[in-house]
């Protein structure tokens, strides 16, 4: 089964990635969020990637789904999948993910092979996308992308946790974004949104309209930022490249994208290189780059040596991959060479080659250059020559030197740059197809420049030159390789007159290189010469170069004396020059025939009249074209005696002499203008060598280029070994002058401990000397007390150097440190030892302990890392802690524990930031006592700024710091009264300023402390929101200053909810003479206690109305039972009106006996405290006003209400539920007896116990003895059912689904019985299952009978099938005898000439005709009841097929005398959905039995719209015999007629009324009738019209000539037929019918009587190479059928068309003969136009 489509394509995104791929595909679909219309496909190239642990952190990662594919799997948006390990995956045609696993033998990278289907399947929708990974996986897989228009991604190199793969794709440029995930996934999004907006077809097609109008301003664009005209670029591939940088950057309007252009420098470079177009590989198209290495490179090679080396240009090469190809080519060729010649030939014979590759991208050029490429190439690479010509280092591929230096990268414009000349092979593929037809044409004839004579031109696939056919010759059409026509005169050897002569000029030495073009040439002037001219003539090329002749040319052409020049006019007769150098340059600028008769020459013999004809000879394959020039003598020639200047001796010179002069005039102009011509032929031809020498400075200055690159690599080489030396030598002394100016000592000992060597200052430790080298340091005596011994080497190494102070004989104090020798390789090469004078350092530091000391204070030193290195005794002492415990940062235990957490921090923050530093801290004395100092630090720097270390010192303050902790305490003292008290406190002086407040006040205002203090407080912020508020505070102070009390409510800063409301008081405060002295203004929020009232007032109300509409009773008693309250719902549930009951005794409400009893009832629980119902639930009785009594639940409380207990009753009439109890009860009896008759036992089940009724025991024959469970059940169960039966008993009790199961138990006795078993499940609050009840049933009877019914059911299946094979048979047995019957008829037709013959004709084809409808009846019938009759579902208009039926049927109602008409009542749709074909058998058997049963009158179809349900309704009315009531009844029966009466007067099978009506209701309808007897019957066919929205409405009441179709040909003598047919029949009757219907047609047949002669036949037309180009084969035949011979014949490998002829009407359908490999089919009998015609349109 195939899988559904989706509903739209989605955006498909593949993401690739290796090590720390997972987090940052984690990170980018996190942020792609629901990802609409997007499928992630994640290929991961490192296995360990897709770890279990791994997924399910994904999966968490985002709310998409997450699959891992197994098998193939059809894409659908919002998804994401994994592609499994080891695997190579790939998207079919059918947008479907394909899997395959990855051999050792499968060169293909997972990342490139999945990018690379991308790419070839989704084109545009496809998206790339590298993460994280080392390697080069997935950069050509990118670019694949990119080539064919999809959107490309790389991951930024800093966010990757490894980033060789993003790095590389990105400095590949392959990538459109280089982002971060996040940025990628955002960018994603906004692609997606953009794609919907640009979806419609319209506005793409308009947008590539606009693009396209927009290429020349953008062309300009390109050409101000790049100096690289694009205008003559294919513009379909500029429109396409230029469309895709739009939807990069999600710009929808071309004007905003060439603003963007103008604006942006990126984005212009951007689209430079994307119209670029860099599409090449290693050795792209095999079977090309073979033929070239087999035809052409052999060539290139063949006679060449050293000096003269092969020539190879491969213009736009862009990153390097053809040019590589080539060179490898020619190396190996090389390499067979040298196989071939062995040690014979020298390297000095050895053929070279040199390889230019130019292209206009700087960026690829530099890629090129580099050789380097990543692990993908081996796709294209044989394993062999990757291992000749590569080097692999890590993951990429680095071409080798020598294939490297084979080639010359160079910057070139092919279109714009003069070419590289002097070729043999130009390489330009795949660069021609994206160019427009005028560079085309520029370029193939630069090209025919730029090569050498015979040299080669390789082209792409897509590309050719077939309008240059007069520049190329085709050597192989099916690889573009093409071969330069030319041919160019060759001297002989050892001629020392340095010219060829004419006659030598045809001889062999003289012939062109080219020998095919040679005998074309003379094979074409000798049919010329001996067609039209005398035999004396040239071949001169367009430039007047003889190539060859056929004779002595003397006297017309010599080679005169000197130097020879080999030329036309040069060479000719003197009197000849001027005419033919006319008639020459005629001819050539009007490329015709040019004929000179008025020539003449002087010789020996006289004056000789010559005709010139110069004749084209063009496209003979020479390089230039050709003329034929030939010289016919005139007559004889006169003689100087015969001359009339002879017989005119006595006569006047002058007359004679002015017309030999002005002939002489005539002929120097001409003359003259033909010198013109040459001087501007030599012109152009020296601006031709001009370009020529241009082309070739350019190729030289880029070897020059070349080479003088290399020449500077090797000076900077040079230069750096020699800068290298000097500063080594310069180090060394450097070396040797620091150490002596520090005058430090220092020793430098091998790992002997012997001395290597020392400084000058070690003397003064050792006394050593020159011979000490050498000696063990050890047994040298230093001058020194108590020398350290020096220290082992593993503790040397360990600690990276030891020191020790040493106190030297003299007195002065040393640092020895001891530190290991590094050599320059990092080994360690023995000991260096350094003595360092401290001697005026350590008196120093004893000057500073001693004024330390004698300080008062406490001073100390730490190191640059603020820790205590060095003593202090001065803290010591005050402390009286020990040199341990100061050190570090053991000083913090000195100080108070409250402090030290501060002090740390203050002090780690200070040392972090430099800064000096000034706290105060409590530190413990050495009688532990507390006292307060002040800390000073400041750090001692270095001269570079940086701090050395940090010197301290501690000031007692002890006392200074109490006298203000005891002042601050009164302050805080006096604040925290005044911010404790309830409301809002202040201090007014006598000038009304503000001198303090509390601050809750400051809070509320939102203001600081210094904004309100010292301002008069009528203008504080809590006022001044209003005047009038602040008017009425101003009122307030001057009355208080009166000395009057002030207090009102008032709001702070706002009116009303959104203030602070007050109770504000201003009071005066005296001072001791009575007088003011200061005003205290306070207040309390009175907010709460405003909102408490008016909630209050609320919950009365809400309580009152609870109290009122509670459906629940609720009453209100006193102690003494005395009804307080009651609500209007109690008053209801006893009949009684709220007055009535307010004031009475609750008695009123209680029945006896507990009537009587209630008064004890509270006076026992007011003595005793015993609750009898207080505080609890339960139903009691309670009376009505009207005496009756009823069920009630009663619950009681006591509360206290005013200060007075009451007790609270709530009361609910249960009657119903009571009664509804009971009848539960009953129920469940009457069920138990009801399952008890049904043979049903019930069970239920709990997690703790179940219980079987005894009906369960009973059912499985165990005694209730034992206990019932489901394991009791289980143990009975037939073994084979167990298991199905505990797993849905387990899900089940998992809260799955109900419990539903039927299985087999046997009973202890043997006998074994079906059981079917249902139970629900009941749940409790939580959800789990808390128990399950259901019943179990014998139904064992039940499968016997099912068995039966399927027995039943297989056996009337046997019989349908019996049938329809039967009916499929008679079909065919009938049919068969049928087509000949009708089909000789037919033929009759063309022989019988008499009327009465034909009438005898028509009949049986009338009959003929009428037992194929029977026939067709019973097996339409069969059909449907075999539900094997499908409908199809077309569009189609109604009328039309109406109009049809009319037409047809129009003829039977004329012969019966009958008027058929049409009327549309109202507008129908103008198509309908549902099956025409079914639909008009329909109506024709309608109209036909309405003209069958109407003896006279007329039939008359009414069309007409149902709107609901909306239904196409025709009816077809009649005013024939009718039907009557008993006949109507059995209308619709299959075989029934009404009666006999009607079978025998109008006769019929039955079957029509029958199949119609199920035809219209497969159609979605149906068919009714109405019918009165003697006048007529209306039928009406409702059918199905399928949706119609937005389908037009037409009004057909007026006729019209448009719904006639045209008639359909139904002779086949309109078609003509020239085709060769095999008709292959076993009855020999259908094979001659057929052969003769299409001989009559013009084919020519051959026939076979079974399928086997038809598979021989055709075995045999293969060898004669002679088949038919169709076959006619019956599909019912002995030996081999049909379907098998249709099989056969195409396993043949017969392609021609095969129609399948059938009377198989039950099997009959297209599909089966399409599936044996046919192409069409006709039914039998053989309609003959059918027949012609089908045969017609296959072939």
């Amino acid at each position: 089964m195939s899988d559904p489509q989706p509903k739209s394509k989605p955006l498909v995104v593949g993401v690739g990635a290796a090590a720390g791929g997972m987090e940052a595909l984690q990170e980018l679909l996190a942020s792609l969020g629901d990802s609409p219309d997007m499928a992630v496909v994640f290929v991961a190239h490192d296995a360990s990637e897709l770890q279990a642990s791994r997924l399910d952190q994904l999966t968490n990662a985002t709310s998409l789904p997450v699959v891992e594919l197994k098998s193939r799997q059809l894409i659908r948006p919002n998804t994401v999948y994994i592609c499994p390990p080891n695997s190579l995956l790939s998207i079919s045609s059918g947008s479907r993910l394909m899997l395959k696993p990855a051999t050792e033998e499968t060169s293909s990278t997972p990342i490139d092979h999945f990018f690379h289907s991308i790419a070839e399947t989704q084109g545009e929708q496809g998206v790339g996308v590298i993460l994280s990974g080392m390697g080069t996986d997935g950069t050509l897989g990118l670019k694949s992308i990119s080539d064919a228009g999809g959107m490309t991604f790389t991951q930024i190199a800093s966010s990757a946790q490894f980033d060789s793969m993003p790095r590389h794709a990105a400095t590949t440029g392959v990538a459109d974004h280089v982002l971060t995930p996040e940025e990628i996934a955002n960018e994603l999004n906004d692609y997606v949104a953009y794609r919907k907006q640009q979806s419609n077809n319209l506005t793409r097609e308009s947008m590539l309209d606009e693009i396209e109008r927009s290429i020349p301003e953008i062309a300009d664009v390109l050409y101000n930022a790049t100096k690289h005209n694009f205008k003559h670029y294919k513009t379909a591939t500029l429109t396409r490249r230029i469309f895709r940088r739009m939807q990069i950057l999600q710009i929808s309007d071309v004007a905003n994208y060439s603003e963007r252009l103008r604006d942006d420098q990126d984005e212009t470079q951007n689209l430079f290189r994307e119209l670029l177009i860099g599409i090449t590989a290693f050795f792209r198209d095999p079977d090309s780059f073979e033929s070239l290495a087999n035809e052409v490179i052999p060539r290139l090679f063949e006679g060449r040596t050293s000096n003269d080396p092969v020539r190879i240009w491969v213009p736009g090469c862009a990153t390097g991959e053809e040019a590589y190809s080539l060179a490898i080519l020619c190396y190996e060729h090389l390499d067979h060479l040298k196989t071939q010649q062995g040690n014979d030939r020298t390297n000095e014979s050895q053929p070279t080659f040199q390889i230019i590759a130019s292209d206009i991208d700087e960026h690829a050029l530099a890629i090129a250059r580099q050789g380097i490429y990543p692990l993908g190439i081996a796709d294209s690479i044989s394993e062999a020559r990757l291992k000749q010509f590569f080097v692999k280092r890590g993951k990429r591929y680095h071409a080798k030197r020598n294939l490297r230096e084979s080639i010359l990268f160079s910057l070139h414009n092919l279109i714009s740059d003069a070419p590289f000349s002097r070729q043999d092979l130009i390489s330009c593929r795949n660069l021609l197809v994206y160019l427009g037809p005028h560079l085309q044409k520029k370029l193939i004839p630069l090209f025919h420049y730029a090569l050498r004579p015979n040299g080669y031109l390789f082209l792409g696939p897509s590309e050719s030159i077939s309008s240059h056919d007069e520049l190329f010759r085709t050597v192989d059409a099916e690889h573009r390789i093409n071969q330069r026509k030319g041919t160019e005169t060759v001297a002989v050897i050892g001629d020392s007159r340095g010219f060829v002569s004419a006659v030598e000029a045809a001889q062999a030495a003289a012939i062109v290189p080219n020998e095919e073009d040679t005998k074309e040439i003379h094979q074409v002037l000798q049919r010329i010469i001996l067609d039209e001219f005398a035999p004396k003539a040239v071949v001169v090329d367009v430039d007047g170069k003889v190539v060859c002749s056929l004779a002595d040319t003397s006297p017309y052409l010599s080679a005169g004396e000197g130097l020879h020049q080999n030329n036309l006019i040069k060479m000719a007769h003197i009197n000849l020059r001027i005419g033919l150098r006319g008639a020459f340059a005629e001819a050539k600028a009007n490329r015709r025939r040019v004929v000179r008769d008025d020539l003449t020459i002087i010789s020996d013999s006289g004056e000789q009249h010559v005709k010139l004809t110069i004749q084209p000879m063009m496209q003979l394959g020479h390089e230039t074209e050709l003329f034929m020039v030939a010289f016919q003598d005139l007559g004889p020639p006169v003689s100087h005696s015969d001359s009339p200047t002879n017989d005119s001796a006595g006569s006047d010179p002058s007359s004679t002499a002015d017309p030999q002069a002005q002939k002489r005039i005539e002929q120097l102009e001409r003359e003259l203008a033909t010198t013109r011509d040459d001087l501007d032929r030599s012109i152009q031809e020296m601006e031709a060598t001009n370009e020529e020498l241009t082309s070739s400075y350019n190729e030289l200055l880029a070897m020059n280029q070349g080479l003088q690159t290399a020449n500077e690599m090797l000076e900077i080489s040079k230069e750096e070994i020699r800068s290298s030396s000097e500063a080594v030598a310069r180090a060394n002394a450097d070396l040797q002058n620091l150490l002596r100016s520090t005058r430090i000592a220092t020793i430098f000992l091998d790992d002997d401990l012997s001395i290597r060597s020392f400084t000058p200052a070690a003397t003064e430790i050792y006394g050593l000397i020159a011979t000490d080298v050498g000696r063990p340091l050890t047994q040298i005596v230093p001058n020194v007390r108590d020398m350290p011994p020096l220290p082992d080497w593993e503790q040397l190494i360990k600690e990276d150097g030891v020191e020790h102070t040493i106190v030297a004989n003299t007195g002065k104090a040393f640092i020895r440190r001891v530190l290991p020798y590094q050599s320059h390789s990092g080994d360690h090469d023995g000991i260096v030892i350094t003595f360092t004078d401290v001697t005026q350092l350590r008196e120093s530091e004893e000057l500073f302990q001693s004024l330390v000391r004698a300080s008062a204070q406490i001073v100390w030193i730490a190191n640059t890392d603020g820790v205590a290195d060095s003593d202090s005794p001065s803290w010591r002492e005050y402390t009286g802690q020990t040199l341990d415990q100061w050190l570090g940062f053991g000083w913090l235990d000195a100080i108070h524990p409250d402090d030290r957490e501060l002090t740390q921090k203050v002090w780690t923050e200070a040392v972090a930031k430099d800064r000096p530093l000034v706290m105060e801290y409590r530190l413990r004395n050495r009688h532990g006592e507390y006292r307060w100092f002040q800390v000073r630090t400041a750090p001692q720097r270095r001269p570079d700024g940086t701090v050395n270390r940090w010197v301290g010192m501690n000031i007692d303050i002890h006392d200074q710091k109490q006298s203000r902790l005891e002042l601050a305490d009164r302050e805080a003292h006096l604040r925290r009264v005044i911010n404790n008290q309830l409301g809002l406190v202040g201090v007014i002086d006598r000038n009304g300023l503000l001198l303090e407040v509390d601050d809750r006040s400051l809070e509320y205002a939102r203001v600081n402390r210094h904004e309100v203090i010292g301002k008069p407080f009528h203008e504080a912020p809590w006022w001044n929101y209003d005047p009038k508020v602040a008017q009425q505070m101003r009122d307030a102070m001057d009355r208080a200053f009166k000395g009057e009390p002030v207090r009102y409510d008032v709001s702070l800063f706002a009116h009303g909810d959104d203030g602070v409301l007050i109770d504000f008081m201003i009071a005066p405060v005296f001072d001791d003479d009575g007088n003011i002295e200061y005003l205290i203004p306070s207040g309390v929020d009175i907010r709460d206690r405003k909102k408490a009232e008016l909630k209050q007032q609320e919950v009365a109300v809400r309580l009152e109305a609870i109290f009122n509409t509670a459906v629940d009773g609720i009453i209100t008693i006193d102690r003494r039972g005395i009804i307080n309250s009651v609500n209007i719902a109690a008053a209801k549930i006893f009949g009684y009106e709220v007055d009535e009951l307010t004031g009475s005794n609750i008695n009123v409400l209680i029945p006896e006996p507990e009537h009587s009893e209630h008064d004890g009832y509270l006076k026992t629980y007011e003595e005793t405290g015993h609750s009898h119902i207080i505080g609890q639930q339960r139903q009691v009785t309670g009376r009505r006003k009207d005496g009756s009594t009823f069920s009630l639940d009663l619950s009681v409380s006591e509360t206290s209400l005013s200060g007075e207990h009451r007790y609270v009753g709530i009361v609910r009439d249960v009657s119903d539920r009571v009664r509804s109890e009971q009848a539960k009860k009953n129920a469940s009896r009457r069920m138990q007896m009801a399952l008890r008759a049904g043979g049903m036992a019930a069970w239920e089940w709990t997690p703790k116990k179940s219980y079987w009724t005894k009906e369960m025991y009973e059912l499985f024959g165990v005694t209730d003895d034992r206990k019932g469970s489901p394991e009791l059940c289980f143990s009975l169960t037939h073994p084979d059912d167990v298991e199905e039966l505990k797993r849905h008993w387990q899900e089940a009790i998992e809260g799955n689904h109900d419990y539903e199961y039927e299985f087999r138990i046997v009973r202890p006795d043997g006998e074994m019985r079906w059981i079917t078993g249902m139970g629900e499940v009941v749940r409790g609050k939580s959800g789990n299952v808390t128990r399950m009840y259901g019943v179990n049933w014998d139904s064992t009877q039940e499968h016997v009978q099912a068995e039966t019914l399927r027995e039943s059911e297989r056996r009337a299946n046997e019989a349908s099938a019996s049938k329809s094979a039967f009916l499929a048979n008679m079909s065919h047995e009938i049919r068969t005898p049928m087509t000949a019957i009708l089909g000789y008829a037919e033929l009759l037709q063309d022989i019988i000439q008499d009327a009465e013959g034909l009438h005898h004709l028509q009949t049986i084809r009338r009959n003929g005709d009428y037992l194929l409808d029977i026939i067709n009846d019973i097996l339409d019938l069969s059909k449907i009841e075999a539900g094997k009759l499908d409908v199809e579902s077309e569009r189609f208009d109604p009328a039309h097929l109406i109009e049809d039926v009319r037409s047809i049927m129009e003829v039977r109602a004329k012969e019966a005398g009958l008027e058929l008409t049409v009327d549309y009542g109202q507008q129908i749709p103008a198509s309908i959905q549902s099956d025409a074909k079914r639909l008009k058998q329909v109506l024709i058997n309608l109209v036909g039995n309405a003209i069958k049963f109407t003896p006279k009158g007329h039939v008359r179809l009414v069309v007409r719209m149902e709107p609901d349900p909306i239904r196409l309704c025709i009816d077809v009315i009649d005013t024939g015999i009718g039907i009557t009531p008993e006949q109507q009844e059995q209308l619709f029966l299959p075989f029934s007629q009404g009666d006999s009466s009607v079978n025998r007067t109008f006769g019929g099978t039955g079957l029509g009324l029958t199949i119609s009506r199920r035809l219209a209701e497969m159609l979605g309808g149906t068919i009714h009738f109405q019918s009165e007897v003697g006048v007529g019957s209306t039928f009406t066919l409702s059918v199905f019209p399928g949706d119609v929205t937005g389908v037009a409405m037409v009004d057909h009441s007026q006729p019209d000539s448009k719904l006639a179709n045209e008639p359909e040909c139904s002779s086949a003598a309109a078609i003509k037929l020239n085709c060769y047919a095999l008709v292959v029949d076993d009855r020999r009757d259908i094979r001659f019918l057929s052969r003769r219907i299409l001989t009559k047609a013009g084919a020519t047949v051959d026939e076979c009587e079974d399928g086997l002669q038809a598979v021989e036949k055709i075995i045999e037309s293969m060898k004669a190479k002679r088949l038919p180009d169709v076959i006619i084969l019956d599909m019912q035949m002995p030996k081999l059928d049909g379907y098998a011979t249709a099989k056969r014949l195409r396993e043949l490998g017969y392609d021609a068309p095969i129609i399948a002829l059938t009377a198989d009407a039950m099997q009959g359908d297209m599909n089966l003969c399409l599936k044996a490999g046919c192409n069409d089919y006709l039914s039998k009998p053989i309609d003959a136009a059918k027949l012609v015609a089908l045969v017609s349109k296959l072939t």
